[in-house]
């Protein structure tokens, strides 16, 4: 368990125990206030039984009828709201018939609109304690991305701060506007908090648009100068599903329909739309940032991650984009005279190229004038895990101990390699090449879903918890 989940853990036990210290603090009193119709002059309300409730206080100020109800025994009674005059039938359809009951604790619960006793402490509990969980995500994210910055708890913090802000802020405004106004009632903060994925899911629709639109144009310019490819049409299928998922989620919505089975799905749906949202967001901004990190200036060996070359073993400009920044680290580091480094190209052989990926990028690192001394080929693995395992391995029988190592990859790609180098157990520092534009979408939606999978079960988890949450609410409205 990760110190952050401890720290929200000791948080709720915090909120939750200083609520329950108010709530019994508060005693067996209940305020509720209702905002009179325009042509009401005045209003009452009454209590069938006042063994089990009687009002100690009632008044009727500035357009709103305030009552104050205190427990008298355990039990439950009717209440009724006349407003006046009573002659007036246009009225009638404003009077309120209320639920009261005291529980053994004495506290008084009103049934219609979920109020009791000291309910305002729920609220900024709830608010507080939401916002507190952001904070502590938020400040996990702060000191992991430098120390662990490969680590995929970096991401989950980041993503899932954000996702707690976005809860906060609408339990906040609602905390607040149940200081000002008297109609605000627990049934109103469930319908707020229900809601609030939904609200935010409309809002960033246009952003969603706009990045979708993005996608497709980059994608669109990426077929025409890279050729046709199932792989290269990957971002316009993202972009085209996140459209239509956006699209079909406003349309849910809006529908005018009003039946529970409807409101779980649209809560529950508008809450993973808006998880995955923070989750993307989340991982775009690792992405980005370690992209732009370098390696230690002393680096004893550099790694060239491999992917796809030419038929002909000449390279595409992607992975030699790769080889060039190692050469250009290798040559900066000579230049401070901080010593020659040992560069490891590694990638084994596809289907349809003729060598191996680590012996092609060899050729290209020769023909730039580095000798076969300083090249350690690495030409058996087949992906990013094994890159790192069978390079590692090599360089340890090479130089007979731990050496200072650092790994080039594209920018897009150097945070997924890094994990999967920590998972490893290998702490190796990585830099990105320069990445053309247009490939950046297509790739970053590739390493998105890569990275996604790679913790899928726990994804799934929170998500389960999301729907539970979110299900729960929507039976209470």
């Amino acid at each position: 368990m990760s110190k952050e989940l401890k720290h929200c853990l000791l948080a709720a036990v915090a909120v939750i125990a200083a609520t329950v210290i108010y709530l019994s603090s508060v005693g067996g009193e209940l305020s509720l206030s209702f905002e009179m119709p325009s042509d009401a002059t005045g209003g009452t309300i009454t209590v069938a039984d006042d063994g089990v409730v009687r009002i100690s206080s009632q008044s009727c100020d500035d357009g709103t009828l305030t009552a104050v109800f205190e427990a008298v025994s355990e039990g439950s009674t009717a209440s009724h709201v006349n407003f006046e005059p009573v002659d007036n039938d246009e009225l009638s359809i404003f009077n309120v018939d209320l639920e009261l009951s005291v529980n053994r604790f004495g506290g008084v619960y009103e049934k219609v609109s979920g109020t009791f006793s000291g309910w305002h402490a729920v609220v900024w509990g709830l608010a507080v304690f939401l916002l507190v969980c952001s904070f502590i995500l938020f400040r996990g994210y702060s000191v992991r991305r430098n120390a662990e910055k490969f680590s995929y708890v970096t991401v989950a913090c980041s993503g899932l701060g954000l996702f707690l802000l976005i809860l906060g802020i609408f339990a906040v405004s609602f905390a607040v506007k149940c200081m000002n106004d008297a109609g605000m009632t627990m049934w109103v903060l469930y319908i707020r908090l229900f809601t609030a994925c939904q609200r935010f899911v409309v809002f960033t629709s246009p952003l969603v648009a706009l990045f979708c639109l993005a996608l497709i144009v980059s994608n669109t310019v990426l077929l025409r100068r890279e050729g046709f490819a199932p792989s290269n049409l990957f971002a316009i299928t993202v972009a085209v599903f996140m459209l239509c998922a956006a699209a079909f989620g406003i349309w849910l919505f809006r529908l005018p329909i009003a039946f529970s089975m409807r409101n779980i799905v649209c809560n529950v749906y508008a809450a993973l739309f808006c998880y995955f949202e923070c989750m993307m967001f989340a991982v775009m901004h690792c992405t980005y940032s370690v992209s732009r990190s370098s390696a230690d200036p002393k680096t004893e060996c550099l790694l060239i991650l491999g992917c796809r070359v030419r038929p002909d073993g000449t390279l595409y400009p992607l992975i030699r984009s790769r080889v060039d920044r190692a050469l250009e680290f290798a040559a900066s580091q000579e230049s401070t005279g901080a010593g020659a480094c040992t560069f490891v190209p590694t990638g084994g052989k596809g289907s349809d190229e003729c060598l191996s990926e680590g012996e092609a990028m060899a050729r290209y690192l020769r023909q730039h004038g580095v000798s076969d001394d300083r090249i350690l080929i690495e030409k058996q693995s087949v992906n990013t895990w094994e890159n790192m395992c069978m390079s590692r391995a090599l360089i340890e029988r090479q130089h007979r101990g731990e050496v200072k190592c650092a790994f080039v990859t594209s920018s897009f790609h150097v945070f997924r390699s890094g994990m999967l180098a920590a998972q490893s157990g290998w702490p190796i520092d990585g830099m990105g090449s320069r990445t053309v534009w247009y490939f950046w979408p297509n790739a970053f939606i590739r390493e998105f879903i890569g990275l996604l999978g790679s913790r899928i079960w726990t994804h799934l988890g929170v998500m389960a918890l999301i729907t539970a949450f979110f299900t729960a609410i929507s039976f209470i409205v």
